[in-house]
């Protein structure tokens, strides 16, 4: 299944959040991944990022 078919079984309330400048490699502390750009930020920015965006979505979804 691709993502475009994963896409149109989630519901439209869905957001999508891109982590500008980060990649697979830096966000999930792994090895290289093929067709990745090279990060312009560091994997704690990357980190940070997504810590804050899940606790405001869990702030705003008591």
């Amino acid at each position: 299944m691709g993502l475009c078919d994963a896409r149109s079984k989630l519901p439209d309330s869905v957001e999508y959040v891109l982590v500008s400048g980060g990649n697979h490699q830096g966000f999930a502390l792994c090895s290289h991944q093929f067709f990745d750009d090279a990060a312009t930020v560091g994997w704690a920015e990357q980190a940070d990022f997504a810590h804050a965006r899940t606790a405001a979505f869990f702030a705003a979804h008591p």
